[in-house]
């Protein structure tokens, strides 16, 4: 068995990045992930470069790791390999053309140092922490570790989801899902089909009666029925304090953890978020939003909103609505306050929005002014004080002034002049750990003095 692989698409032709169709805030932590033709590292908010690009696999940091892999043993890209598999969401794709060949990636952890403190290759596929526990697979089976990489709870599941509320969602061979505490005794016995994660006390599970929410212990609190919901890993139930159940054909109601229910029922309805919902009314094909009681706060009237099928609209105390074919913003009462100009919008992050203009994207404030001209080919939202853009194919971070933090091609330029010198990490920056350091004899790269596997080539140090 090849411990520690997993595998991703690499593209030996040219490669074109997911900014270029403007998404949401990718979500970075303290450190920021940065990229050199095919190789990934990490920067700080200053734009200082903690992790120098050596990753052919690398993640947001997530409980103070992030998950970054390296070419097994052997491997050798002869050309930019452009990883068409995500990074951080599930929305981040890679476009790619030209030749494509599976690569088996080591995958481990390193802190936010840039030390790896979890090497590549012992496990066949890893996640996040989440509460100080990973989800981790040896061949076809699930289990958890700590923040040492040591395995809590063995692998024996077919499938596990994250701990949430100190439980975690797994599957057992006969296809039915429980929830165990950190210490792996099965709190809630495997019995469902369908389950969510945790929030606020409860979580969503399905059997045979349809949907319920359950508290920690696997007591039902509320029985709900049908209901128009996936189960991805990361759904949050009752989020804005309701669920929307099915009453019929097209007929959406909203119901809370005690059972309590909203008056009406509406042929599409979202989750509440900033106090409001948006619901669609049939009979004038247009939207609109309720308060918490079912009280028609905004009458229907807008042709699309943003990000409907998810769980936010309003953020930050606008929404973006579609007005005779352009974008726009409205406040809680409906009122347009900047008028609909734009040819794409996105929601508020951080105080700024990312819009699109005769097809370049930039970013507004919450008064439509531009902070930032749309000249990008494409753009994140902002994050912790940074927004990642695109231009060219080229990465770049830009702060909330426009200004430009760190330059993918400034960042090549200064290494090919030799004002930069490569490193495999912090752990070879001038922090004074040179002497916790080891040469590797496969590759002649540095690596920790601890180190089971070189950082660099991935083979095993004796």
């Amino acid at each position: 068995m090849n411990k520690g692989k997993v595998l991703a698409k690499l593209g030996l032709v040219g490669l074109l990045l997911a900014g270029i169709c403007g998404f949401g805030a990718a979500e970075q932590g303290s450190l920021f992930l940065i990229r050199q033709s095919d190789k990934w590292g990490y920067i700080d908010q200053s734009g200082k470069v903690v992790v120098t690009p050596q990753f052919y696999y690398a993640y947001p940091f997530s409980d103070g790791f992030a998950r970054v892999g390296i070419l097994p043993e052997g491997k050798v890209i002869t050309s930019t390999a452009a990883i068409t598999e995500i990074l951080w969401y599930a929305e981040y794709k890679y476009a790619w053309k030209g030749e494509i060949q599976d690569v088996l990636v080591n995958m481990g952890y390193i802190n936010e140092k840039g030390k790896v403190v979890i090497p590549p290759g012992q496990f066949d596929r890893c996640e996040d922490f989440s509460e100080g526990m990973a989800e981790v697979m040896l061949a076809t089976k699930g289990g958890f570790i700590d923040n040492t990489g040591k395995i809590i709870i063995n692998p024996v599941y077919e499938s596990v989801w994250p701990f949430s509320q100190g439980l975690a969602a797994v599957r057992t061979t006969d296809k039915l899902w429980g929830f165990v505490d950190k210490t792996g005794t099965m709190v809630i016995k495997p019995q469902f089909d369908k389950v969510t994660r945790f929030s606020k006390g409860s979580a969503l599970v399905h059997d045979s009666s349809g949907w319920n929410a359950i508290d920690t212990s696997g007591k039902v609190k509320v029985k709900l029925g049908d209901m128009p919901i996936s189960v991805p890993s990361n759904y949050i139930p009752f989020s804005g304090g309701f669920e929307i159940r099915w009453k019929g054909k097209y007929t959406s109601q909203y119901i809370d953890q005690e059972g309590k229910t909203i008056p009406g029922k509406y042929h599409m309805a979202n989750h509440f978020s900033d106090g409001l919902a948006a619901v669609w009314d049939e009979k004038s094909k247009s939207l609109g939003f309720i308060d918490k009681t079912g009280e028609i706060v905004i009458p229907a009237q807008f042709d699309k909103l943003v990000d409907f099928n998810k769980p936010w609209i309003f953020k930050e105390g606008l929404a973006a609505v579609m007005v005779g074919g352009k974008w726009g913003f409205i406040d809680k009462t409906g009122k347009i306050v900047i008028p609909a100009q734009f040819d794409e919008a996105q929601s508020f992050s951080e105080g700024f929005a990312v819009v699109k203009v005769g097809g370049k994207w930039g970013f507004i404030d919450n008064t439509g002014k531009y902070v930032v001209t749309p000249t990008y080919d494409g753009v994140n939202s902002f994050s912790n004080g940074l927004a990642q853009v695109f231009k060219n194919k080229k990465m770049n971070y830009i702060d909330k002034t426009g200004k430009l933090i760190w330059s993918e091609e400034a960042f090549e330029n200064a290494q090919k002049s030799g004002k930069i010198k490569e490193n495999t990490g912090a752990s070879q920056q001038k922090t004074g750990e040179e002497s916790k350091q080891k040469k590797c004899p496969f590759c002649s790269k540095l690596t920790s003095s601890d180190a089971k596997f070189c950082t660099e080539c991935g083979k095993k140090l004796k």
